[in-house]
C-alpha cells in the first residue's frame, strides 16, 4: 500500500515576500527563455523538435558543396 503525505505551508509575511520575489524571478526567466526560443525559430525556420546543430550544419555543408561519404 502506498502512503502519501500532504503538508500545508503557513509562511509569515517576510517568507511570503521572498516566495513572491522568487516566483516573479522564475516567471521572468521562463518568459525570457521562451522569447529566445521563438526568436531562434523565426530566424532559422526549423522545427523546434530538431537539434539546431543539425540545421546549421546542413546549411554549412550545402553552402560549401561538401558531399558526405556513404557508409
Amino acid at each position: 500500500m502506498k502512503t502519501s503525505y500532504q503538508y500545508r505551508l503557513k509562511p509569515n509575511k517576510h517568507q511570503l515576500q521572498i516566495i513572491d520575489e522568487t516566483l516573479n524571478m522564475l516567471r521572468c526567466q521562463y518568459n525570457y527563455q521562451l522569447a529566445q526560443r521563438f526568436d531562434w525559430y523565426e530566424h532559422n525556420r526549423c522545427s523546434l523538435d530538431r537539434c539546431p546543430l543539425v540545421c546549421h550544419r546542413l546549411k554549412a555543408i550545402k553552402k560549401l558543396g561538401i558531399r558526405q561519404k556513404k557508409c
